[in-house]
């Protein structure tokens, strides 16, 4: 049912849904019982970083191991798939600045267009507080190259969008259209994973079960032998991997549970190590009769809501989600399917009233879809946890994007090949989201979480 609500949206999406299944046997093969480098989770993240493995050693055999090679829940073609450069530290905005240059660059490939939509970024301020943050993080933005407007009060954001309910504003800004936007993350997910498998990467179907590690007598660090795995037959295959990386998203701590020698759940141990978890986030697909003009960009509310357009603008279809954090328990998930139930009481009671207070069009929209999906949230800091885990010798990660993740996963690929390969960041230093940070006690939080 999630996957028909999503297919309803975006009618773009339907010739890819129809061919995935050819693709994915394409690509799904045989496991060797040796790999170099072991990567579990093949979606966007883990696909990433296996192209990019290959990419900066072509020398190197690499497996992904996926249990979902649909991706029918995975949190990469379940995302609204934006992309912007306001963010509040240096690092993210250079990782979205690569990720933009990439997503350019891969619209222009037929076969794998992601139909770049440039409708910008707008953040509202309603507080003195919020206005200097607003500004702060635009200067940094600007530094870095990004094209961010300022425009001081709402009354000058309101002759720009003249939709817009600017009555509490006190500070707006808008990304440049052309370098902040959305595109289609089920067609980049399955790009990347299509150009990791032609440049040789083995990925097969199977769900993880057992982890066995080795202790050298004196070491207090711990290797990872095996990876074993249980195929869609039912067999068990094991792989032996000189490194693994966990790019397994919000089911992440699992993962490590069984390399700690548990059952591959959510673990003191595990979550002391890799704080994450999985949130559901609602997406309402809605209607609205009255034409909005200039379009709506993707516009980010003090109230935790957000709304943008959805394809061309006479079709009157926008997106809207958020506020869940606010305005519900958000309780922490397993990751299962069953928790994937949309939350309409949460858009009734509290994202339909912001909406319509925002941009009072919205007051005569309607629900024509929804549907769920999970971030791999870092209850830590809510930024990304990369590289070696502490305490073992050769396990790697690459989670906790708290919804940062699609748009992030062509730079992180990179960084994380780099690592690997280089064993230093040679492109983008992103040594202060080091895993290590979490039982150091340094937290390095993102503040424009959306």
């Amino acid at each position: 049912m999630l996957r028909q609500h999503h297919r309803s949206l975006c009618k773009r999406l339907n010739r890819q849904y129809q061919w995935t299944s050819t693709f994915t046997t394409a690509t799904t093969t045989a496991s060797p019982s040796t790999a170099d480098v072991v990567i579990i989770g093949g979606g966007a993240i883990g696909s990433s970083i296996a192209d990019w493995l290959i990419r900066t050693d072509a020398s190197l055999s690499v497996v992904c191991i996926e249990r979902d090679p649909a991706f029918t829940m995975a949190s990469s073609a379940l995302s609204v798939g934006s992309i912007r450069q306001q963010f509040s530290l240096k690092e993210n905005v250079e990782i979205s600045q690569f990720g933009i240059d990439f997503i350019h660059e891969l619209s222009t490939d037929v076969e794998n267009s992601v139909q770049f939509d440039s409708g910008g970024y707008a953040f509202l301020s309603t507080t003195e507080p919020g206005a200097t943050q607003l500004r702060e993080n635009v200067i940094m933005q600007r530094e870095c190259g990004a094209d961010v407007q300022l425009f001081g009060t709402g009354t000058e954001f309101k002759k720009h969008f003249p939709w817009c309910n600017v009555d509490d504003v006190t500070e707006a800004t808008l990304g440049s259209p052309g370098e902040e936007g959305w595109f289609d993350p089920f067609t980049l997910t399955t790009a990347l994973k299509r150009r990791a498998a032609g440049r040789g990467v083995t990925f097969v179907q199977g769900e993880v079960c057992n982890i066995t590690c080795t202790n050298t007598t004196g070491d207090p660090q711990t290797s990872i032998d095996v990876v074993q795995y249980r195929d869609s037959a039912g067999g068990v295959a094991d792989i032996k991997g000189g490194i693994v990386v966990n790019a397994a998203g919000c089911w992440s701590q699992g993962v490590l549970d069984l390399a700690l020698g548990g059952k591959g759940t959510h673990s003191t141990k595990a979550n002391r190590l890799l704080p994450v978890v999985a949130k559901k986030r609602n997406v309402f697909v809605l209607h609205c009769p009255t034409p909005l003009e200039p379009s709506v960009p993707l516009l980010v509310d003090t109230s935790g809501m957000y709304v943008r357009r959805e394809g061309d603008p006479s079709r009157g279809l926008y997106l809207c989600g958020g506020m869940e954090s606010m305005h519900t328990d958000d309780p922490d998930c397993v990751g299962t399917p069953d928790e994937l139930v949309v939350d309409h009481d949460l858009w009734m009671n509290h994202m339909w009233p912001a909406l319509a207070y925002r941009i009072p069009a919205f007051e005569e929209c309607k629900v024509v879809s929804s549907w769920a999906g999970f971030y791999d949230y870092n209850t830590f800091d809510q930024n990304a946890l990369l590289g070696k885990i502490p305490g073992f010798t050769n396990h790697y990660t690459a989670t906790g994007f708290s919804g940062h993740g699609i748009q992030q996963a062509p730079a992180i690929g990179r960084a994380i090949a780099e690592l690997i390969v280089h064993s230093e960041y040679r492109s983008i230093d992103l040594t202060k989201f080091d895993v290590s940070r979490v039982v150091e006690g340094r937290p390095y939080p993102e503040l424009n979480v959306v």
